[in-house]
């Protein structure tokens, strides 16, 4: 029941690949938290992972599983292009919190210099910045035609 006047870029984006990533994503945060860690920081690299810290990324898991549902269920049942903006815009809003979290974990100096960034961190940053802009794109109603 997508609605004909949502984009491809957006019905692309966030019916698939988005849920693709938070759902494996997911899967890493709750089985391979040490894997996940050293993908975020470069300082967790080599580091053993404390069991001690799984609750907390069992709860991250379930985050990210939350973002892949609303986007996988209650996009699909929806024909309303405000609904769609209004999650994209959600998400922006928590983008921009994992965007801070990895300058933060980056180091400033490290995150102002992209010639430094490890391939981790050009995946996710990279990944987090392109969906900003696409996400961003659908909540200011980019494409969308005027409302009725």
């Amino acid at each position: 029941m997508t609605p004909p006047g949502i984009p491809a870029i957006y019905r692309s984006l966030l019916l698939w690949i988005d849920p693709a990533l938070a759902f494996g994503t997911a899967l890493v945060c709750h089985f391979a938290p040490g894997t996940y860690l050293a993908g975020v920081t470069a300082r967790a690299a080599g580091t053993a992972f404390d069991p001690v810290h799984q609750a907390v990324y069992t709860q991250l898991a379930g985050n990210y599983i939350l973002a892949g549902v609303v986007e996988t269920v209650a996009l699909r049942v929806t024909s309303e292009p405000a609904v769609w903006r209004a999650v994209a815009g959600a998400i922006v809003a928590c983008d921009c919190v994992f965007v801070w979290s990895g300058r933060s974990a980056m180091g400033p100096d490290v995150f102002a210099k992209p010639a430094r960034w490890r391939a981790e961190d050009w995946g996710g940053m990279g990944m987090l910045i392109a969906g900003i802009v696409i996400r961003s794109a659908l909540a200011l109603g980019v494409g969308l035609g005027k409302a009725k």
